[in-house]
């Protein structure tokens, strides 16, 4: 069964590529993370921007390693195939909302 994750930034995963979806929690805050494994790109919100941009390099690989040495845990974790997205943006003066509907379905099971 697909799940639908809205985030509240732009994630614009193509569609048929590899995706981890995690959401954190710490102190009442509850971020979370999008890693297109096939781009090896990472979206994020500015919550956790400080400890991913620590180590670039692994956050690309492995985002929940360099995260949760930050004192964050894992609320959540999604992987799967991305099925779709829709993104808006919504402006008012000088600010702007952006966020993003990603379906992901999850990964085929390996034959046996």
């Amino acid at each position: 069964m697909p799940s639908l994750h809205e985030l509240p930034f732009l994630a614009p995963v193509p569609r048929g590529h590899d995706v981890l979806v995690v959401t954190f929690t710490l102190a009442g805050k509850s971020p979370t993370i999008v890693l297109d494994r096939t781009a090896a790109n990472l979206y994020c919100t500015e919550d956790l921007w400080g400890p991913l941009h620590q180590d670039p390099v692994l956050a690309v690989t492995d985002p929940v390693a360099v995260i949760t040495r930050w004192t964050w845990t894992v609320r959540s974790a999604v992987e799967g195939v991305c099925a779709g997205a829709v993104m808006s943006t919504k402006g008012w003066g000088d600010r702007h909302e952006v966020k993003t509907c990603l379906l992901v379905e999850p990964s085929a099971a390996p034959y046996r």
